[in-house]
């Protein structure tokens, strides 16, 4: 009996800590190397037609349990017409998915040899299976959703 709160402490402890990112200072610098995504908490480098609307993807992030230090905007995407805005966002986990592949790649081509078939991994879709577009109409504004890309 003395063990059980120890118990429901530590289930605590790894509820809290499982299925949160655990950045590393090398996926960082590889993200900020793409040159085409920002942190969606980075409101220095904010494109300006999002500006008005970053609290309301903050609240929404925050409403569906996403975390948003985990979120790159992909900026080269974004897309705007006079009622929606379109913000594709992608997770973190995705990039660190796509740097091993990068690495994994490398490491085959440093160590093919000579006249053998060289094997390389390539991944199409939604690496993390978090990724997708934010919708937003600019009339109500409001998000009115988030879109899972395949």
């Amino acid at each position: 009996m003395k063990n059980v709160p120890l118990i429901v402490l530590l289930i605590l402890l790894y509820s809290t800590s499982y299925g949160q990112a655990k950045k590393d200072s090398a996926t960082i610098q590889y993200i900020q190397t793409q040159a085409a995504y920002i942190s969606l908490t980075d409101s220095t480098i904010m494109p300006g037609q999002l500006i008005p609307y970053s609290g309301l993807i903050l609240d929404y992030l925050a409403k569906h349990k996403m975390n948003k230090n985990d979120y790159y905007i992909w900026i080269s995407y974004i897309q705007e017409d006079t009622n929606s805005l379109f913000i594709p966002i992608c997770h973190y986990d995705g990039f660190v998915l796509k740097k091993e592949i990068e690495e994994k790649n490398k490491k085959a081509k440093e160590n093919n040899k000579p006249g053998e078939p060289l094997t390389v991994i390539d991944f199409v879709g939604n690496a993390s299976g978090r990724d997708g577009s934010l919708k937003i109409d600019k009339q109500l504004k409001k998000v009115v959703g988030f879109e899972l890309w395949e």
